[in-house]
């Protein structure tokens, strides 16, 4: 298997969670069990993933130093604590929809990068179609507080 095919698996394998906590609680499973509500573990998933992606900016920089004409490590750092703390010290709505912002802005970071040659046709194209899933994802977790009943 190449490369491609094992990071684009395991890509979508990552927007699972995503896709089950914001899809259960209409399904009539609000909670997780141990782990709690839906809403909840999707957004601390969704911290662990927007933290993997500014690694992943991290990483690129370090690969390619000043290529991508943003300053990577620096707006790696920001997304990581801004999601980290937004999910500490908000409700979780809020923390969701900062995460919206959040995949966003790292959605954009990476177009810079695919028109920098930092990452190749593929690997933009995928992060567009999960993006999409994800944001998605997380609109659908923030109508569980009004759409699905308590």
């Amino acid at each position: 298997m190449n490369s491609k095919t094992v990071y684009s698996a395991l890509t979508y394998a990552g927007a699972i969670p995503f896709v089950a906590c914001a899809l259960l609680p209409y399904a009539g499973v609000p909670t997780l069990g141990p782990f709690g509500e839906a809403s909840v573990v999707l957004m601390w998933y969704g911290l662990a993933i927007a933290s993997f992606l500014a690694g992943t900016h991290w990483a690129f920089e370090l690969a390619a130093p000043g290529k991508a004409g943003l300053p990577l490590f620096v707006l790696s750092n920001v997304v990581v604590v801004l999601t980290w703390l937004t999910a500490l010290a908000a409700p979780p709505f809020f923390a969701l929809v900062d995460q919206l912002a959040v995949f966003a802005l790292l959605l954009l970071i990476d177009s810079r990068l695919f028109v920098a040659g930092v990452v190749d046709e593929h690997y933009w194209r995928l992060r567009k179609r999960i993006t999409a899933i994800v944001l998605l994802a997380l609109l659908a977790g923030l109508g569980q507080e009004w759409i699905v009943p308590a």
